[in-house]
């Protein structure tokens, strides 16, 4: 079973912080306490989708399975070991697109409070929106290798989750092994990949609450082993790195449009490359 352990058990510590934070926090603390909660949400959502996933993998693994060990023929076994293939790769493709969706409304919310909502320090949005800021800060971004799992680009064909295997062996017995090895390979890959989609999903959440957090002030300890920010500057690249999970995403450009101008300076989230998805 697939769960966000991490982020949901992070916002009872979150809440209570939000409850007792100090006056001068009063007004990012009261707007971050709903924006915790609707990350919370989504990160529910997410396990949600990775569980029903699981739910419906499993049971095909086992029919494949015995259909191949009842066959007579000879390239029925690998004519199910493609079956099976196809299949989990289009249920790879569709957690990715659900997921990434959930992520995207998530972040327009998210970016709606960040542009809305005045920072506990002040000096936070000046330094944001400063020329300064502009042009000495390399811009934050979650690793590709983190961020590529949720990714579809419908360019390129469809990678298979492992080679066609190939055995030329004429003995049925000998093809039904075979290719019952490669099936039960074939879920591996699959629970590897599912495993990476969820590490990504956690990385785009906690670089939003992170970045919540470091808005509102909070005295906690920031998600995803990222030290607490002390400085200015570093409390910055936090709040930054969540903006910039749009575009790590892709996601689509009504989710990305908006003031010209986010921090009251020089633009600091701008769209990346044309999504390769559809939108």
């Amino acid at each position: 079973m697939w769960v966000l352990k991490e982020t949901v058990a992070f916002v009872a510590a979150t809440l209570f912080v939000l409850q007792y934070g100090t006056a001068s926090q009063g007004a990012a603390v009261d707007a971050a306490e709903p924006m915790i909660k609707s990350i919370e949400n989504t990160g529910t959502s997410i396990g949600t989708v990775l569980d029903k996933n699981l739910e419906r993998t499993e049971p095909k693994e086992k029919e494949i399975l015995e259909k191949i060990q009842t066959t007579s023929s000879m390239h029925q076994p690998s004519n199910l070991w493609l079956i099976h293939e196809l299949y989990l790769s289009s249920e790879i493709e569709r957690a990715k697109n659900k997921i990434r969706a959930g992520l995207c409304d998530q972040y327009r919310g998210f970016r709606k409070f960040i542009i809305q909502i005045p920072p506990a320090d002040a000096k936070l949005r000046d330094w944001m929106g400063s020329d300064e800021y502009d042009m000495k800060t390399v811009s934050p971004h979650l690793e590709t290798e983190v961020i590529s799992p949720l990714l579809v680009d419908r360019r390129k064909r469809k990678d298979r989750l492992l080679p066609i295997p190939e055995f030329t062996s004429g003995v049925v017995a000998d093809r039904k092994r075979y290719f019952s090895r490669r099936v039960r390979e074939l879920t591996n890959a699959y629970d590897y990949q599912m495993e990476l989609i969820e590490e990504g999903a956690n990385a785009v959440l906690n670089a939003m609450y992170n970045a919540v957090l470091t808005w509102a002030g909070m005295d906690e300890e920031l998600f995803g082993d990222m030290l607490k920010p002390e400085s200015i500057e570093d409390k910055a690249d936090v709040v930054q790195l969540g903006l910039n999970v749009g575009d790590d995403l892709k996601c689509p450009r009504n989710v990305l449009k908006g003031p010209e101008k986010v921090l009251e300076g020089p633009k600091k989230v701008q769209e990346g490359p044309k999504s390769t998805e559809e939108n």
